[in-house]
């Protein structure tokens, strides 16, 4: 949580341009250490100490945190989201009209990546059906 806080200060957003991929990328870390360092404070630390000192029962923290869960895992979707618009905004205008910024998880071997998918889980299968 130290080298999170840490983080969050080194990549605290100065100048923001939607258009500039070191913008973005920074953006991006913020917000996902942001959203890492919130989920932790709020069940390792903050839930455990009201919990402890009877403040709040256990039914009503997990209440709360389930919909902190939606905000937090909501926010570190929006992060990555944003790392693959960085990676994106790098790419030539020629490249840009060509790849999406969804499609820039398996840029530039994006077959190659989906065959290393679907063979690592041929290969868990295989495992799977000899421990059997």
């Amino acid at each position: 949580m130290g080298l999170g806080l840490l983080t969050i200060i080194a990549f605290w957003p100065r100048r923001f341009s939607l258009n500039s991929s070191s913008s973005v990328l920074e953006l991006a870390i913020f917000l996902s250490f942001i959203a890492a360092v919130a989920n932790t404070i709020f069940w390792q630390v903050g839930g455990q100490i009201l919990v402890t000192y009877g403040l709040v029962s256990v039914s009503e923290l997990r209440a709360v945190g389930s919909w902190l869960d939606g905000l937090f895992k909501g926010l570190a979707t929006f992060a990555a989201y944003l790392h693959l618009r960085a990676l994106w905004l790098e790419l030539d205008d020629e490249k840009r009209r060509q790849w999406g910024i969804f499609e820039m998880a398996f840029y530039p071997k994006r077959r190659w990546c989906l065959s290393r998918i679907a063979a690592a889980r041929a290969l868990w299968q295989r495992r799977k059906g000899q421990d059997q």
